[in-house]
Formats: structure tokens, C-alpha cells, sequence
């Protein structure tokens, strides 16, 4: 994430698309891409840990890099779902492997130790005993074997 302040949630018709402020709506990438290029042309952060294996983000990366301004980027993999042209651009990337997928999903209950009250995690972010891969525009939707 770059950083960015909330802004405000307007659109400017039916015709223009996506806001390019409103980060609920569809274009994600392109504000992850608008936002990692500008923090780093401002100066606005030391290091960025792009998670996508999208290589539509390729541009985004090289301008960034262009400023220089001594910033670390690198790409954080879901597993299958790696950009060979990210990896290129960003040696310094990884994948993140099932296991530690799931061992970084929230508790079923959390409590508040300001007001006691529980909180329940819903059920469809709940983990299954397989993990599930989300599939990429090649890929078909794979079970890993957890603990990887």
C-alpha cells in the first residue's frame, strides 16, 4: 500500500469509467499504479511491496524506478499466480506459499480488551482444511497442500 490519504468518492458520470479516487470501485491496479509511482516521486516512501502478479504493472515499476530516490520495490507473490515480468523487473521478489496464507488468517473470535465485546470472524473468510489458489487469467483454480 502507498500511503495514500482517503479521497472523496465522487464520479464523474456514467460515461468517464472508474473514479480514479474512489478505491471501492473497479481499477484497482491503476490506482496501485498512479499511487506507487507518485509516493515515489514525492518522496513519500522508503520501500514498496507491490502484491500483485499483474504485469499490466509493469510500466508503473519502471517509472517509479526512473526517480530513483533510493526506493526498494519489490513484488509479493500469490502462489501460481507470478509475473515472470515482475520478477524480472524486481529481482528482489518472492512468493508468499500457501501455508503462511493460511496461517495469517484472522482467529475465529477476537475479543476487545477495551469493551469486552467478541467479535466473530464471518464464515466466508474462514480457512477449509485445503487451501484454495485463486486461478489467473492461465491457470485453473489449484489445491496446494498447506504448511508450504
Amino acid at each position: 500500500m502507498c500511503g495514500r490519504l482517503p479521497h472523496p468518492c465522487e464520479k464523474g458520470g456514467a460515461d468517464t469509467g472508474p473514479s480514479p479516487v474512489d478505491r471501492r470501485k473497479d481499477g484497482r491496479k491503476h490506482h496501485l499504479a498512479v499511487d506507487l509511482v507518485a509516493d515515489v516521486a514525492t518522496k513519500a516512501l522508503t520501500s514498496a511491496v507491490v502484491i500483485s502478479g499483474d504485469s499490466d504493472l509493469c510500466p508503473a515499476v519502471r517509472r517509479a524506478q526512473e526517480f530513483g530516490n533510493g526506493v526498494n520495490i519489490v513484488a509479493a507473490f500469490l502462489p501460481r499466480r507470478e509475473s515472470p515480468d515482475l520478477r524480472k523487473l524486481l529481482p528482489g521478489s518472492f512468493t508468499i506459499g500457501p501455508g503462511r496464507i493460511k496461517a495469517a488468517q484472522f482467529p475465529d473470535a477476537v475479543q476487545d480488551p477495551a469493551t469486552g465485546q467478541t467479535h466473530q470472524r464471518p464464515d466466508k473468510w474462514r480457512a477449509s482444511s485445503k487451501v484454495t489458489i485463486p486461478h489467473s487469467r492461465d491457470h485453473s483454480p489449484q489445491e496446494a497442500q498447506p504448511g508450504m
